[in-house]
């Protein structure tokens, strides 16, 4: 088992203070399962054996569920399916000395690629007429009415831009009472995009699979070195840039994707 540095913030850590004493435990002994990448099998048996080898009569599968599932919704860690048909997890900015050349798991990338590999430059036909605001929202936003789509809820930009906050904090923040016109368009249409049908099935169903795909969306920008500005080479990523079509397209089919050297 390799060895996993552990550092000061962890104490201080706004996110990990949302746990409680079970679930803290339960995500330290998961740094010490992951591999290389942070990422281990997210189903409960198979972590109930590897992070409690010796206490199994003590902790039960509807056991790991909850904790795991608390530290998915302190965004410590996500959840993810592969096309293998498992789900997979991956610590949050596990940020650990990479021995490995390639992860033992797919990647989350992998995930949204083979679930969202559809063009992001998608547009409708409609797209262009009078503006229009949304039933739940107070931004003026360009184009056609999400009502229009009953099978699309409307794009809950509010909610978005805090999930952007929270898995971005060190970029540019939008202020919510400036979002419009053609940025809040490009998010909007971004929305549309992950309720398209693919193969006759919809990526998403419901506002709150929408809000996790794009919380699974901000999350993988924060893996990259390139784009939260970490190797010093580029600072001007921000949600504009990333709501824009064509660097959405780039970021799911991980052009800025860190690479390990060979």
């Amino acid at each position: 088992m390799p060895n996993r540095i552990l550092r000061e913030g962890i104490l201080t850590s706004p996110k990990l203070c949302k746990l409680g004493w079970a679930e803290e435990v339960f995500y330290r002994r998961l740094m010490s399962v992951v591999d290389d990448f942070g990422r281990y099998y997210a189903e409960p048996g198979l972590l109930r054996a590897a992070c409690y080898p010796r206490q199994l009569n003590k902790v039960s599968d509807s056991d790991i569920g909850k904790w795991l599932r608390a530290c998915e919704d302190a965004a410590l860690v996500r959840v993810y399916p592969a096309q293998d048909g498992e789900s997979y997890l991956e610590v949050s900015n596990f940020g650990q000395q990479v021995r490995a050349k390639k992860s033992r798991f797919p990647s989350p990338a992998e995930s949204l690629r083979s679930t969202c590999a559809a063009d992001a430059n998608h547009t409708h036909a409609n797209e262009h007429l009078d503006v229009d605001v949304f039933e739940d929202e107070d931004v003026v936003v360009s184009g056609d009415a999400d009502a229009s789509r009953p099978s699309i809820p409307n794009c809950p930009h509010r909610k978005l831009l805090a999930i952007y906050g929270e898995e971005l904090p060190t970029l540019a923040q939008p202020r919510a009472d400036l979002w419009e016109g053609q940025r809040a368009d490009n998010m909007r249409q971004r929305w549309q995009w992950a309720f398209d049908k693919k193969r006759g099935e919809k990526r998403c169903g419901t506002e709150e699979e929408g809000l996790a795909f794009f919380r699974r969306f901000f999350s993988y920008v924060a893996q990259s070195s390139f784009l939260t500005g970490r190797n010093g080479k580029w600072n001007n990523c921000n949600l504009d840039w990333l709501m824009t079509a064509g660097n959405f397209t780039k970021v799911i089919e991980g052009v800025y994707e860190d690479r390990v050297a060979a």
